[in-house]
C-alpha cells in the first residue's frame, strides 16, 4: 500500500476504483435509510417524526460541512507512504462499522442523534476517496469511470434495499448492522490494496493553507465551477426534500403496514433503471459532451416529482416515479461528478471536491429541518403536508434547470477511438 510514480491505466484496473463506493453506500443506506428512521419511530411520538428526522439530518450534515474542507486539505498534503487518500477512507470505514453496531442499542433520541452526527463525521473522513478519480484517471476515461462508480453506488443501494427491509421487519437489526459494517470494511480494504496512488510532484513546493483558504478558497477554475455548484445546490435541495421524507410518506399515505418493503421496492426500481442510465450517460458524454446528458437527467427527475404531485396515492404511482427518478438520477450524478473532475485543479483535487460536496450537504443541513415541521404541521397522514412538499420541490428543480445553460461544456469533441482498453 505504497505510493507509485505512475498508476496503471488499463480499464480493469481503473474499474476497481468503484469497489469501495459499493461498500460505503450499502452501509450508509442501511444505517441512515432504514435503521435510524425505524429506530426513531420507537423513540418519539408519530406526530413529530418528520420534525425529529429532519433535525437529525440537519445536525449530521452540519458536522460534515465543517469537516470536509479541512479533511480534503489535509489529504492533499498527506505525506504518508500509504498515500494521500488511503489513510482516510480506511479509518472512515472502520469508524462506520463501530457506529452502526452501537445504533442498535439506542435507548433514547439524544443517543441516536449523537450516533448520526458521528456517522456523518466518518463520511467526511471517507470523502478524500473521491479525489482518486482526479488523481489517477485520464480525462478521456473519466466519464466512463464515473459511470462505473455510479453503478457501484446503485448496486450498493440496491443491496441495502433488498436486505434491510426484510431484516428490519424481522427485528434482526444487530445482524443487519454486522453485515453492513463488514461489507464496508472489506470493500475499502480491497481498494486500499489494489489501487496505487501516485506520489504528487508538487507536494514539497506548496505551503500549508490558512483557515481562510481551506474554508473560503479562491476558485481557480473560474465561474464554471461556481455555476456548477449553484446548479447542483438548487437541484439537490429538491431531491433531498423527496428522499428524506419518502419512507414516511409511504407509511402515512400509501402503505402503513409494510412501508419498509414498499419503500425498498420503489428504490430497487429506481436503482435498476439508474444502472444503464449511469454507464450509458458516461459513454455518450465522452463522445458528445456533458451538458445534454445532464439536461435529460434533470427533466426526468422533475417528471418524477410531478407524478407524485398529480397522481393518486397508489403503489403504481410510487413505481412509476421510481422508474423516472432512477433514469434521471443515474445520468445526473454521473455527469455532475464528471464535470467536477474536469473543472477542479489537479493540485487541490481533494479540497475542491470537498467544497463541491457542499452542494450536497447544505441541502441536507437546511431542507429537512425546515420542511419536516411543515409536513407535520399541515398534516402528514391526512392533511396537505406532502402536497405542499412536492410543490416546493418542483420549484427548486425548475430553478436548477434554468441554470444548466450557464454551466460550461468541458468536453466538446469526442476523443479518438480507443480500440483496446487493456
Amino acid at each position: 500500500m505504497k505510493n507509485s510514480s505512475r498508476a496503471p491505466q488499463n480499464w480493469l484496473y481503473l474499474a476497481q476504483l468503484s469497489v469501495n463506493y459499493l461498500g460505503w453506500v450499502f452501509c450508509w443506506n442501511v444505517a441512515t435509510t432504514y435503521m435510524s428512521p425505524n429506530i426513531l419511530l420507537g423513540l418519539v411520538d408519530d406526530s413529530v417524526k418528520n420534525t425529529r428526522l429532519g433535525l437529525m439530518s440537519g445536525a449530521g450534515n452540519i458536522m460534515v460541512i465543517i469537516l470536509i474542507p479541512l479533511i480534503g486539505a489535509l489529504s492533499d498534503r498527506t505525506t504518508s507512504e500509504m498515500g494521500r487518500r488511503r489513510p482516510y477512507y480506511i479509518a472512515a470505514a472502520s469508524m462506520m462499522a463501530v457506529f452502526i453496531m452501537l445504533m442498535v442499542y439506542s435507548g433514547n433520541y439524544l443517543f441516536l442523534l449523537a450516533l448520526i452526527v458521528l456517522m456523518h463525521a466518518a463520511a467526511a473522513l471517507w470523502f478524500p476517496n473521491r479525489a482518486l478519480v482526479r488523481d489517477i484517471v485520464p480525462i478521456e476515461r473519466r466519464g466512463r469511470v464515473s459511470g462505473l462508480i455510479q453503478i457501484a453506488n446503485l448496486i450498493g443501494m440496491m443491496s441495502a434495499h433488498v436486505l434491510a427491509p426484510r431484516l428490519v421487519e424481522a427485528g434482526r437489526l444487530l445482524l443487519l448492522a454486522i453485515i453492513a459494517g463488514a461489507v464496508n470494511v472489506v470493500s475499502n480494504l480491497w481498494v486500499a490494496l489494489a489501487i496505487r496512488e501516485p506520489a504528487p510532484a508538487f507536494r514539497s513546493a506548496r505551503p500549508a493553507d490558512s483557515w481562510k483558504e481551506i474554508y473560503f478558497p479562491k476558485l481557480e477554475s473560474g465561474d464554471g465551477l461556481k455555476r456548477l455548484a449553484a446548479f447542483n445546490l438548487l437541484t439537490q435541495m429538491g431531491m433531498v426534500a423527496m428522499v428524506c421524507f419518502l419512507l414516511y410518506f409511504i407509511k402515512d399515505q400509501v402503505d402503513p403496514v409494510h412501508f419498509n418493503k414498499t419503500f425498498g421496492t420503489v428504490v430497487l426500481i429506481a436503482m435498476t433503471a439508474a444502472i444503464p442510465s449511469s454507464f450509458g450517460s458516461g459513454v455518450i458524454a465522452d463522445r458528445l459532451g456533458r451538458k445534454r446528458v445532464l439536461l435529460i437527467g434533470c427533466l426526468l427527475q422533475l417528471a418524477c416529482i410531478l407524478n407524485f404531485l398529480i397522481s393518486p396515492r397508489l403503489h403504481s404511482t410510487l413505481y412509476i416515479s421510481g422508474l423516472l427518478y432512477g433514469l434521471g438520477n443515474g445520468a445526473y450524478l454521473s455527469m455532475y461528478w464528471t464535470l467536477v473532475s474536469d473543472l477542479v485543479p489537479e493540485a487541490d483535487a481533494g479540497k475542491y471536491m470537498g467544497l463541491m460536496q457542499y452542494t450536497f450537504l447544505i441541502p441536507w443541513a437546511i431542507v429537512p429541518p425546515a420542511l419536516g415541521p411543515m409536513v407535520d404541521r399541515f398534516g402528514a397522514s391526512s392533511g396537505p403536508g406532502y402536497n405542499i412538499l412536492f410543490v416546493v420541490i418542483v420549484f427548486l428543480l425548475a430553478g436548477g434547470l434554468i441554470m444548466i445553460r450557464k454551466i460550461p461544456e468541458t468536453f466538446k469533441t469526442a476523443p479518438a477511438p480507443v480500440a483496446d482498453f487493456s
